[in-house]
């Protein structure tokens, strides 16, 4: 008989019901500047209007469809919380975007580069048609005839203190001039001031349930898991395999059929 260790079904059934997944965060969230806010875009800086509770922050409300749901909570329309002032290269950067309340932590990761139609001669675009101040930047002005769109794609994680999520989306806003006249302006140190929003998606990055007779960690068995990559981290541990009840053969006239749970437990 191999080494292991033989649990009753009672037993076993308790033992399952221990093993409860992480809840990653997940959802809408779109959000909007405070009240007689907005963001100041220079070259290389971007600052939220009006101040936050830091010192290097501005304010933001979330609006209409946010619904992001995490662990302990769900994070709905009409919150306050904090984005942080950025410098372009110092990211990544911790607590981006904070919840008054919540212990949802938003890092920024990346500003990707953004691509556009006409590359840098912002001059040349027509009514549709996009270009970006300097190769490289991410603010891609978009020509719509009497004035100008402005993006700024974002990319993240999300934490909520017990599971890890990614997240992404867009800034937006628009102003009365043409796309030329922006480049200029920025491209000889000046800045450009409006309001904003942004839509971004939070995805649930955590690990599936295990399924039946599926080999799992022991630590996630013991704390479920919390995301793909701590579940390749655990492979090198010990794993406790989850064995169904197997048919036993017939012994003479009768069969026998034990009521429990096999666990194996493996090096």
């Amino acid at each position: 008989m191999q080494k292991g260790t033989i649990l009753t079904a009672g037993l076993a059934v308790a033992f399952l019901l221990m093993i409860t997944p992480a809840f990653a965060s997940s959802g809408p969230l779109d959000i909007t500047n405070c009240s007689g806010g907005g963001v100041t875009v220079g070259v290389t800086t971007i600052t939220w209007l009006p101040s936050g509770e830091g010192t290097d922050d501005g304010c933001i409300n979330t609006g209409a469809t946010t619904n992001v749901v995490y662990t302990t909570s769900t994070l709905g329309p009409g919150e306050t919380g904090n984005i942080k002032n950025l410098t372009m290269g110092t990211l990544p950067l911790d607590q981006f975007m904070t919840f008054v309340g919540t212990p949802l932590d938003f890092i920024l990761t990346s500003l990707p580069p953004a691509s556009s139609t006409n590359g840098t001669n912002c001059a040349s675009t027509t009514r549709g048609q996009s270009c970006v101040a300097f190769a490289g930047s991410p603010f891609l002005f978009t020509n719509l005839g009497d004035h100008t769109a402005i993006s700024l794609q974002a990319v993240g994680t999300v934490s909520d203190g017990d599971s890890i999520s990614n997240w992404s989306g867009v800034f937006t806003t628009q102003l009365n001039q043409t796309a030329a006249s922006i480049q200029t302006t920025l491209l000889l140190g000046g800045s450009i001031t409006s309001t904003h929003s942004a839509q971004f998606t939070v995805i649930d990055s955590a690990s599936p349930v295990p399924e039946r007779g599926s080999r799992v960690s022991a630590d996630t068995l013991r704390n479920g898991p919390k995301s793909r990559t701590a579940a390749r981290t655990n492979r090198e541990r010990s794993v406790v395999q989850i064995q169904p009840p197997q048919p036993w053969a017939l012994r003479g006239k009768s069969s026998k059929r034990p009521s429990y749970l096999r666990l194996r437990v493996e090096p």
